[in-house]
C-alpha cells in the first residue's frame, strides 16, 4: 500500500484540491454559471418572444390580406355602382336630347311650311304684278299709246 508520507501527501493534495475547488466554485464558477444561465434564459426568452412575434406577424399579414381583399371588392362594387348610375344618367340625357331634337325638328318643319306658304303667296303676288305690267305694256303698244 501507500507509505505514510505519500499517503499524507495524497490526503493533503486531495484536501487542498477540495478546498481550492470550493473556493473557485463559490467565487468564480458559481457567478460564471449564473451569467451563463442568465444568458441562456434571455436567449430562450428572446427566441420565445421572436416566435410569438413571428406568429403575430403571420396573423397580422393574414388580417391585412383579408382587409385588402375586402377593400378591393368594395372598390369594385362602388365602381360598378358608379358605372351603372352613369349609364342610367347618360341614357336619360340621350332621351332628353332626342326629345328636344325631335321637338326642334317639328318646329323647324312648321316654320319651313309657313315660310314656303308665305313664299308661294309672295310669288303669286309678284306673278300678278309682272303679268299686270306685261299686259299694260302690251296694251300700250310700241309707240307708248294704248291699243284697243
Amino acid at each position: 500500500m501507500l507509505d505514510g508520507p505519500i499517503l499524507q501527501h495524497v490526503i493533503l493534495s486531495a484536501a487542498l484540491f477540495l478546498f481550492v475547488w470550493q473556493v473557485l466554485g463559490r467565487g468564480v464558477f458559481k457567478p460564471f454559471f449564473e451569467v451563463i444561465e442568465e444568458r441562456e434564459a434571455k436567449t430562450s426568452g428572446s427566441e420565445d418572444l421572436a416566435h410569438r412575434k413571428r406568429d403575430e406577424l403571420k396573423r397580422l399579414n393574414v388580417e391585412l390580406a383579408v382587409s385588402l381583399q375586402e377593400a378591393r371588392l368594395q372598390g369594385l362594387t362602388s365602381r360598378d355602382e358608379l358605372v351603372q348610375r352613369a349609364k342610367v344618367e347618360a341614357q336619360t340625357i340621350r332621351e332628353n336630347a332626342m326629345a328636344s331634337a325631335s321637338e326642334e325638328i317639328a318646329q323647324a318643319k312648321v316654320e319651313i311650311e309657313r315660310l314656303k306658304l308665305r313664299a308661294q303667296g309672295d310669288l303669286l303676288t309678284e306673278i300678278e304684278r309682272i303679268s299686270d305690267l306685261l299686259v299694260g305694256r302690251a296694251l300700250e303698244g310700241p309707240s307708248g299709246r294704248v291699243v284697243h
